[in-house]
């Protein structure tokens, strides 16, 4: 497909990395006691790695999370943010090419893209989803081959590359992958004179101003209590998505806090 010639207003993205020697950020290393946190935030960590772009002041959105008597809070960037310490804009991106070509879009205008998508066909899930489940989870394209069926991107703490029956899979191109919804993209601009002067410092001012009232961890203590009364019962799968949303977001949420306070 081609594009009629405009002025670009922002700064063109790119992101060069290859799986082989790939340093993910040090929130993802090995010494870590949560080494990932959310599908999403971990992405959004090791794309900013890869744009030379420290992500740890997008940390203080945590400081504002909470246990509601459910789930930990799932915390995000939000865009506002990303604006203001980045200069990054993030929308959703309007799907009305078919997914594969919207994608294929991203290096022609300069631009990143999330993308939901379904773990069966991610091969760095192998253990896990990677076809066993179909578990929805959200990744960057970095490099898109239709001819060699190849796809790198970047997903949770690293980078990685699929190819042949995932690559099929993942953009929906055969019977068993067709995709009855298009998935949900963002677009990813960047605009470098929109950052703002201490932006963090207002930032984590707001986000304190929106804390919970009393103890989070309060919260969890009586969840954690409750369960133990059906949990056991319920088998590990479940198991593992409830402490996903409860003990694994706390736990990430304390380091992550962690790291924010020392920088």
């Amino acid at each position: 497909m081609t594009f009629a010639s405009v002025p670009q207003t922002a700064t063109a993205l790119r992101i060069d990395a290859t799986p082989a020697g790939y340093q993910p950020h040090f929130t993802h290393g090995a010494e870590r006691v949560w080494t990932e946190t959310n599908c999403y935030l971990d992405l959004w960590i090791e794309i900013l790695n890869c744009l030379g772009l420290n992500p740890v002041p997008t940390f203080a959105a945590l400081l504002s999370a909470d246990h509601d008597g459910l789930s930990w809070t799932f915390v995000k960037p939000q865009p506002d943010e990303l604006r203001r310490l980045y200069g990054l804009e993030v929308d959703e991106e309007n799907t009305w090419l078919p997914f594969l070509e919207m994608v294929e879009t991203g290096p022609l205008r300069g631009v990143l893209h999330t993308a939901e998508v379904d773990s069966w066909w991610l091969c760095d899930t192998a253990g896990t989803a990677y076809r066993t489940e179909h578990v929805k989870t959200t990744i960057t394209p970095v490099r898109v081959d239709r001819e060699r069926r190849q796809l790198r991107y970047l997903h949770n703490a690293g980078l990685f590359e699929l190819s042949g029956p995932d690559f099929d899979g993942i953009f929906g191109l055969t019977s068993e992958s067709s995709l009855s919804l298009p998935p949900y993209l963002e677009v990813i601009r960047h605009f470098p004179n929109r950052t703002q002067p201490d932006a963090l410092t207002s930032i984590v001012r707001e986000h304190l101003s929106r804390r919970p009232d009393g103890n989070p961890i309060t919260r969890l203590a009586a969840c954690i209590d409750h369960a133990t009364a059906w949990l056991p019962d319920e088998g590990m799968p479940r198991f593992h998505l409830w402490a996903f949303a409860s003990l694994r977001q706390c736990g990430a949420t304390a380091e992550l806090l962690a790291d924010l306070a020392e920088y």
